[in-house]
């Protein structure tokens, strides 16, 4: 984010998009389970738009 912004780039909106949980294993799920943590994969979706 930092590096558009650089570019003069202003972001006006963030946007997580989840991904499917199947891109765990399950040996990843058991060791959460163990840790009693939550995983979550997902890609975040940067709006910008170019200061002039």
């Amino acid at each position: 984010m930092k590096l558009l912004e650089q570019c003069g780039w202003k972001i006006t909106h963030l946007i997580d998009c989840p991904l499917s949980s199947e891109r765990f294993t399950g040996n990843m799920v058991s060791h959460m389970q163990k840790n009693r943590t939550l995983g979550i994969t997902r890609r975040t979706l940067i709006v910008g738009k170019l200061d002039q």
